[in-house]
């Protein structure tokens, strides 16, 4: 490395100095430390082991392999020094990264550095431009799936720079439950939902039942900590492991793990779990509270055998994955009624994000959704989030409203994926969208894909395990197997869970597709009395029509335009089965889009009799 050392070293100032790291004072340590050991030639002793007990002043009894917090820590390192150079380091001469597989620092000198005399003009010539965008919509959405995280190119730094000068100067960051400290001091929860998990442990307890209780807690704070929207904190006493996600590339700009937080006072829920052994068995009591109100949003009972570990895995793996649902909607819920203007980004993003909660059959809900997001974006133009809502609802829009079905639209619905894999490229939430993104453009391989993607981040993401085998099946039969599959999905869900409307109404989906129809309506009517939306409706009238019930259709229709006045069947039949049914072949596809063109065709004759009857002439032939 031929790098002058004191070029270097005011690299690293700047960048500890930035707002990236000013907050994270281990990150700083580690940061000085691994340069430190490189400059002075001992980077090949920089180990896990080394950081911890060097750098974070760690016990010699450290074991890298049962506490990761170093590995945590670097990862989110990696993040944090991508987004800084993405942003604020743009233009610093000398460029530090991580390489994965490795806690040594690389240097290198910066080839978009502007030297005196150099004019910018050239620095751009330079630089690798990304090929043209295409017309298709279709075809760029597909692109996005294929994307990898990489420095942000000049087309993304552009949007960024663009955003930032639009921005409100002078943004004052509220949190999830409570007002903004006046203090001056941060909250976890303007990064995300903070929950804390504890052991509930009281006196008639043995010590079988405490140890337990406290294993079970530190299995759940593992799995629902693979989520980017969830900090999850544990008493230092309980666990000496790091709180954040466990995958090391993950991208969260959000607190310090709890062991370096001075005050755990500030959480949105508690998670207290419970093990009492009752004659020969033992039974695990699962609740989760709302931390400012002591109100309990959701609690279960399990018969719980410790001895069978695979069924224990199995059954804290449902737990979670209940949580996960749980904690979203409690979210959205707290939220509901705050003054947009008063929230952050992460609060504005649970907001507009398609997640269990009090959501609103209705498409001025919908375009609410879309104004939050880019909120969002305007407080904090590289927040990947809020790109990912605007990619889901931007294509779900142009499949339910004829209006907003227009080329600009669906561009940027592109755009906004790309943009939000770059930015957050191991965000499950955002994985989540881009999916639904996908899917709305009927690219189900891709949707597919990314939500494989999702449950590799975070195997509990009980939307991202609904959809993930069914996906390729939306305009093609499904085997038995499948059927059975989404069958016993939906049968493992809390029967109290907030996704249990939108996994029956996907049975109903695969029991049209099979020719079931009977079958197919007694799920959408069931699934209908949990919530609609104009995807279920318009299945169930559909299916109601091919079943001779064409009244019974048109009052479905006539009954949503109230909430969706421009909702159209013909656009339903010429624009979005078409769509969603793009890559399907055979005559089962052209019997599925045939149920939608039946039931335009119903609507359209209705329309004509209803003029007619308005007009005093009763005869419609």
């Amino acid at each position: 490395m031929d790098i002058d050392h004191q070029r270097i070293w005011s690299a690293i100032d700047r960048i500890v100095a930035s707002d990236r790291f000013a907050n994270s004072e281990s990150l700083v340590r580690i940061l000085k430390y691994i340069v430190t050991e490189e400059l002075a030639g001992r980077g090949e002793g920089i180990k896990a082991y080394t950081i911890a007990t060097s750098a974070l002043g760690r016990p010699e009894t450290f074991d890298p392999q049962l506490d990761p917090s170093v590995r945590v820590a670097m990862g989110r390192m990696r993040a944090q020094l991508s987004m800084y150079y993405a942003g604020k380091g743009q233009d610093e001469e000398i460029l530090l990264t991580i390489p994965k597989g490795s806690y040594r620092p690389h240097f290198e000198t910066n080839p978009a550095y502007q030297t005196p005399g150099e004019s910018s003009d050239t620095i751009l010539a330079s630089h690798e431009e990304l090929p043209p965008m295409q017309d298709t919509p279709e075809s760029l959405l597909q692109a996005s799936s294929q994307v990898r995280y990489v420095p942000l190119n000049w087309w993304v730094f552009g949007i960024l720079v663009a955003t930032l000068v639009a921005m409100v100067s002078g943004v004052v960051v509220h949190f999830l439950f409570h007002d903004h400290d006046q203090s001056g001091g941060s909250s976890l929860t303007a990064s995300a939902i903070t929950l804390r998990l504890e052991p509930s442990i009281g006196p008639a307890q043995d010590i079988y039942e405490i140890d337990q209780s406290i294993a079970v807690v530190d299995e759940l704070r593992s799995k629902l900590s693979r989520n980017d929207a969830f900090v999850v904190i544990v008493q230092p006493e309980q666990s000496p492991l790091a709180t954040e996600s466990l995958d090391e590339t993950s991208d969260d700009s959000g607190p310090e793990p709890s062991a370096q937080i001075p005050e755990l006072a500030n959480i949105d829920f508690r998670v207290n779990v419970t093990i009492r052994r009752i004659g020969g068995d033992d039974r695990m009591s699962v609740t989760l509270v709302n931390a400012r109100t002591n109100a309990i949003v959701w609690s279960r009972s399990f018969a719980f055998q410790v001895a069978l570990q695979g069924e224990a895995s199995e059954l804290l793996h449902r737990v979670a994955r209940d949580l996960h649902s749980q904690i979203f909607g409690a979210s959205k819920q707290a939220l509901e009624g705050r003054d947009p203007k008063t929230l952050s980004p992460w609060q504005l993003f649970i907001k507009a994000t398609w997640v269990p909660g009090p959501d609103r059959n209705s498409f001025e809900w919908e375009k609410e959704r879309l104004e939050l997001a880019r909120m969002a974006i305007s407080l904090k133009p590289d927040f990947g989030p809020a790109y990912s809502v605007l990619a889901d609802k931007l294509a779900y829009h142009a499949n339910i409203d004829s209006a907003s079905n227009n080329a600009e639209a669906l561009k940027e619905a592109r755009q906004s994926a790309v943009l939000a894999m770059q930015l957050s490229p191991n965000d499950p939430n955002v994985l989540f969208n881009v999916s639904r993104s996908q899917w709305h453009m009927g690219l189900h391989a891709s949707a597919r894909n990314s939500l494989k993607r999702v449950l590799e981040i975070d195997p509990n993401h009980a939307l991202a395990g609904a959809l993930v085998n069914v996906v390729p099946y939306t305009c093609a039969p499904a085997s038995n197997l499948i059927l059975e599959g989404a069958v016993d999905y939906d049968a493992s869900l809390d029967p109290n869970s907030p996704i249990r409307w939108f996994t029956i109404s996907w049975l109903g989906l695969l029991h049209m597709n099979r020719g079931d129809l009977g079958r197919a309506l007694e799920m959408e009517e069931r699934a209908a009395k949990i919530f609609e939306a104009p995807y279920s409706f318009m299945r169930r009238a559909a299916i109601l029509n091919a079943l001779g019930r064409g009244k019974e259709a048109g009052r479905i229709l006539e009954n949503q335009k109230d909430n969706w006045p421009d909702i159209d069947p013909d656009h339903f039949a010429e624009v979005t089965m078409p769509r969603l049914c793009r890559d399907e072949r055979g005559p089962h596809k052209d019997r599925i889009i045939g149920y939608y063109q039946d039931l335009a065709k119903y609507a359209g004759s209705r329309k004509v009799a209803n003029h007619h009857e308005e007009n005093g002439n009763t005869d419609t032939r």
